[in-house]
């Protein structure tokens, strides 16, 4: 997230704690970046599967039912009585926050992440912010499934939280494999690091300790260190061994880092992010915010 370029921010919510929390970082984030945040969004999306549990016994077709008066009706007194209030009290946050920026609602209907991926490019978004885990309209899994489609496909960063990520950015991560995607993510850091006052620690993982890619991976270190020293900020650089995933989350709980960050993608360059990839696999064990940094658009 560049903190001199125009930032538009998207916020998918449900009614779990792990999207009150996206809204929180949202207006935490917002407000760090002042004036060249241009506006936040809260959107929710009503699912066709929003019929599970309120007319169960009906036999009918999805199509039909997306289009019967019944389920209007109910998916209607579901926005008025549960997804505006909390929208209100999503809004109230991000101004506490301190946001002087725009804050629109949106409530709209379709697959989520479908729909969450198409309002983020045709709105030009910067960010998505979104819980990782959320609310089902079946069996307790809406955000979870989601967060994972709307990482593998966005054009933009993508910063996935939970209920117990922390708030307040004092230490940020960001790991590095000298791909192009991964200095996209040192750049993102740098940014962020400096908006939020924070420090920063950079890693980088080899498959062993010696040998040529250990050599490599403690010059990609060594550059983004001294990139983010030029910004004046406070650097850590970490060479290690091991499997990427499992050493990034085991530095993150040693450093007690409130933010990890990393690429969309790594040195093979796949054309999505894929389930089991480092990233997702990041998120799925720590606790703590992770940035997934794309290359920018002209890129």
């Amino acid at each position: 997230m560049n903190q001199h370029k125009s930032q538009r921010l998207l916020v998918p919510v449900d009614l779990s704690e792990h999207s009150g929390r996206a809204i929180q970082f949202a207006g935490y984030i917002g407000a760090c970046f002042g004036p060249v945040l241009t506006g936040i969004t809260l959107l929710y999306v009503a699912p066709v599967s929003f019929l599970g549990r309120h007319m169960a016994n009906i036999d009918f077709r999805a199509e039909d039912l997306a289009q019967s008066e019944p389920l209007r009706k109910l998916r209607n007194q579901y926005v008025e009585d549960e997804i505006k209030p909390f929208m209100d009290v999503g809004e109230k946050m991000i101004r506490e926050a301190g946001v002087k920026a725009a804050v629109e609602k949106l409530v709209v209907d379709g697959d989520p992440a479908q729909e969450i991926l198409r309002i983020a490019e045709e709105g030009g978004f910067t960010g998505i912010v979104m819980g990782w885990r959320g609310v089902s309209e079946l069996k307790g899994l809406f955000l979870g499934s989601v967060a994972s489609k709307v990482l593998g496909h966005a054009t933009c960063n993508v910063l996935v939280v939970e209920s117990e990520s922390r708030l307040e950015i004092k230490n940020i991560l960001v790991a590095t494999d000298g791909s192009k995607y991964s200095e996209a993510a040192a750049r993102g850091a740098i940014n962020l690091a400096k908006c939020v006052g924070a420090e920063l620690t950079v890693i980088s993982v080899a498959p062993h300790e010696l040998g040529e890619e250990f050599s490599a991976a403690e010059e990609d270190v060594k550059k983004i260190k001294e990139d983010a020293a030029k910004e004046g900020l406070i650097v850590l650089g970490l060479t290690v061994a091991g499997k990427p995933y499992e050493r990034i989350v085991a530095v993150s709980r040693e450093r007690n880092v409130d933010l990890i960050v990393v690429g969309s993608h790594g040195r093979t360059g796949l054309e999505r992010l894929i389930m089991g990839s480092v990233a997702e696999r990041v998120i799925v064990l720590t606790t703590c915010a992770v940035l997934v940094a794309r290359l920018p658009r002209e890129a």
